[in-house]
């Protein structure tokens, strides 16, 4: 798959109207909800791959997820390259849950089965944090 290197539309499902913060052509985003993420990975912004790492779930994998416990508003973080750059791309670098109500016993489960080779993996009784390189 080609990678779609146009950065303005990119950067305008991530950010919206708040304009990026480009550093050395790296720019860092949270909190992306999976309605966006679909939308970029059906533009080809992403890989499914999510780019090199190895014990990484897919993107497909992550946006199920995200899907199936929506109503914990799971996120994404990670950072986007720019076009500038010869490695123009978008990669996934964790996933976050901030939660009112205590994690069901069910979304535990799926988080270890799904996120357990993380490189950072926090988990109390209603958050979850985990980074993955």
């Amino acid at each position: 798959m080609r990678i779609n290197r146009d950065c303005r539309k990119r950067d305008n499902i991530i950010f919206g109207d708040s304009k990026p913060n480009y550093i050395n052509g790296i720019c860092r985003f949270k909190d992306l909800r999976v309605d966006k993420l679909i939308k970029l990975l059906v533009y080809n912004f992403i890989d499914d791959n999510n780019g090199h790492y190895d014990k990484v779930p897919s993107v497909r994998d992550i946006i199920g997820f995200m899907n199936e416990w929506y109503e914990y508003d799971v996120k994404v973080h990670g950072y986007v390259v720019s076009n500038d750059r010869e490695d123009c791309r978008m990669f996934l670098d964790g996933i976050e849950i901030s939660s009112k109500t205590d994690l069901s016993d069910e979304l535990i489960k799926d988080i270890s089965a799904l996120f357990r080779s993380s490189e950072c993996f926090k988990l109390t009784n209603n958050t979850f944090y985990c980074r993955f390189e």
